[in-house]
């Protein structure tokens, strides 16, 4: 009976990692990063069965940081660039989200959200907020 558990358990697990993975798929036109976590989500899931998944994560983990520091230098201009480009994202997305229509309300959100993860990286600002400095 354990053996059913455990394989029901692994087939439900895959289903809902495929599941995630084709739906990242399916938000690729929406604008803004919505894609990324969802894909994120289901190589998660799919890793605890498979270990060509964890071998992706642990990819993109690595290029992933790489990416990063490359694109938030500590070059005191480029970091002041992108406060000013974080500000000025985030301006527009609060305006699309006061003043128009739903459809126009998701780029506001989705540029609210890169304006938000910008301000964060930049400056290792997400270093100093405690939630991300768990100890585990």
């Amino acid at each position: 009976m354990d053996v059913i558990r455990r394989r029901t358990k692994q087939i439900l697990l895959d289903i809902l990692g495929i599941l995630l993975l084709f739906c990242s798929l399916l938000l690729l036109p929406v604008p803004g990063p919505g894609a990324f976590p969802v894909f994120i989500a289901g190589l998660s899931i799919l890793s605890i069965n498979h270990h060509w998944a964890k071998r992706i994560l642990k990819r993109f983990r690595t290029e992933g940081k790489a990416v990063v520091e490359k694109i938030f230098v500590a070059n005191p201009w480029v970091m002041t660039l992108l406060d000013v480009f974080g500000i000025c994202l985030l301006t527009v997305g609060l305006w699309l989200l006061i003043y128009f229509d739903a459809y126009l309300r998701i780029f506001g959100f989705s540029a609210i959200i890169l304006a938000l993860t910008v301000l964060l990286y930049n400056r290792r600002r997400y270093k100093k907020i405690s939630i991300f400095n768990s100890k585990h």
